[in-house]
């Protein structure tokens, strides 16, 4: 069956309503452990129906070369970033971390910083921003991402 284009109009709006409900249920929820998990999984429904990254700032499918990942600016944060894979992986030690695919992520997040100066508004010398991931004991997402930010408040 072909689709019109009237249909398929009707079907990405669907789309980007659910992927939207599904972030907004996510939030709502007052950040279970799952909830970065359901806003990146509408992150990348909205990306692969309509080529769409919201409610991210950023989406890139994954390929044979690299793996996706989602950009998410933290909420409640005012220049903090997160960089996630679309893969579903629970922390720094899932063995899907040390694919040679992966190493796109590291780099992905690295030139996050751009995106940390943008929110600031004025441009940031390399030192000035961090890269961390919280360890099994801390954390309180069970979805794997990289923080991006200063590295201090003064910065």
């Amino acid at each position: 069956m072909r689709l019109t284009p009237g249909w398929t109009l009707l079907m990405a709006m669907l789309a980007v309503i659910g992927a939207a409900a599904v972030a907004k249920s996510a939030l709502a929820s007052g950040w279970g452990r799952d909830a970065l998990r359901d806003v990146v999984t509408a992150c990348q429904v909205a990306k692969s129906t309509i080529n769409v990254s919201f409610p991210c700032s950023d989406v890139r499918l994954g390929t044979a070369e690299a793996d996706g990942y989602a950009l998410i600016r933290s909420p409640g944060f005012g220049s903090e970033f997160l960089v996630t894979p679309l893969e579903p992986l629970d922390g720094i030690g899932s063995p899907a971390l040390q694919r040679e695919s992966a190493t796109s992520l590291w780099g992905t997040a690295w030139e996050a910083r751009s995106d940390v100066a943008a929110a600031l508004g004025r441009p940031l010398q390399r030192a000035d921003v961090a890269l961390a991931v919280n360890g099994s004991g801390t954390r309180t997402q069970d979805h794997f991402h990289i923080h991006v930010d200063c590295v201090r408040a003064s910065v």
